[in-house]
């Protein structure tokens, strides 16, 4: 009797428990998504709508509401989560984590992933990933360091996540810390992390780390011979631009436009002008040349070299929704 008087003193307190926290976030939502609540119920799929939890059909519903930028359904179908027992898994609570964030609803993602029993890596990129795209980087960094410290796993999509944190924050002088654990954990192979490693010591203008994390990347696809160039043409380093274009070229890789961009400024840095009729004609076959960025800086390129009617031909064949390529032709041409 005693047992049976504990064990209903214990399940009343976990149902006040579950009261009082969907009280607590329906506080947080607004009278429109209590609205949304109402109308979800009514119209909520047969799979979700039926006694039985249904957690992939939560999910699915979640999904959908990224999608179509829908905050007030996904605030609803929370709310019929904690209704239920707030019963998703580690995964169905992911799902939600990042629907938050995608929504920019950051308060809501933050105050879920701090109620979460449970966290994985995804729980701390996702939320990361939230703050970085709202300009909290040192949010983002003590996220980071927390992950690091409980013991999460720090897999090639961390490390990435992180990198662009602090190329965005400006701190990329930190990645040589973030470099060393790459290391350790035998990451430094990896053609992602490798790309955003050579972003980040780009940004420090450190070329030549740049360059041994390139070399040591096994699989160098596009992204990482551009950032690889970019970087050289970032920094000023020219002829080792020119240089690895052609290397780019011979071992077959087709240039895609932020390379077109990056050889056009290397040909510009060297007054190279013969060079970029080359590069121009490497354009013209992708169609390149017609787009915002490559036009822009042949358009550059042609009128420091004092070719005008290149470069009013080039103007003229150019798309003109943009406002870019005006204003950079009526500002040259009155100089």
């Amino acid at each position: 009797m005693e047992r049976l008087f504990s064990f209903s003193r214990t399940l009343s307190c976990l149902n006040f428990a579950t009261h009082c926290k969907i009280k607590t976030w329906i506080r947080g939502f607004s009278a429109q998504a209590a609205l949304s609540t109402q109308q979800w119920d009514n119209y909520m799929e047969p799979s979700i709508k039926s006694s039985e939890f249904n957690a992939r059909a939560y999910c699915s519903s979640l999904q959908n509401c990224i999608l179509n930028d829908d905050p007030k359904t996904a605030m609803a179908i929370h709310c019929q989560v904690l209704k239920k027992g707030n019963c998703l898994d580690l995964f169905g609570t992911n799902v939600l984590l990042n629907v938050y964030v995608k929504l920019n609803l950051l308060v809501n993602a933050r105050q879920l992933f701090d109620e979460m029993p449970q966290r994985d890596t995804v729980s701390f990129v996702s939320l990361i990933q939230g703050y970085s795209q709202l300009f909290q980087f040192f949010e983002s960094v003590g996220l980071f360091s927390r992950l690091h410290r409980e013991g999460h796993e720090l897999n090639p999509f961390v490390f990435t996540t992180i990198l662009k944190v602090l190329v965005s924050m400006e701190g990329a002088e930190l990645c040589s810390c973030i470099h060393a654990s790459v290391y350790k954990l035998g990451h430094e192979s990896n053609s992602f992390v490798g790309t955003a490693l050579i972003d980040a010591y780009s940004v420090c203008g450190y070329v030549d780390f740049a360059r041994e994390v390139f070399d040591g990347i096994v699989c160098e696809d596009m992204v990482t011979w551009t950032g690889m160039l970019t970087c050289y043409a970032e920094n000023d380093c020219f002829e080792e631009a020119l240089d690895l274009f052609n290397e780019m070229r011979i071992v077959g890789l087709k240039p895609n436009n932020f390379t077109f961009v990056s050889v056009l400024k290397a040909c510009l840095g060297l007054e190279a002008f013969g060079v970029a009729k080359s590069v121009h004609g490497c354009a013209l076959k992708t169609r390149y040349d017609m787009g915002l960025y490559v036009g822009t800086a042949l358009l550059d390129l042609y009128v420091e070299s004092g070719d005008l009617g290149s470069a009013r031909r080039l103007f003229e064949e150019m798309p003109k929704k943009d406002v870019i390529p005006w204003s950079f032709m009526i500002a040259r041409l009155v100089i």
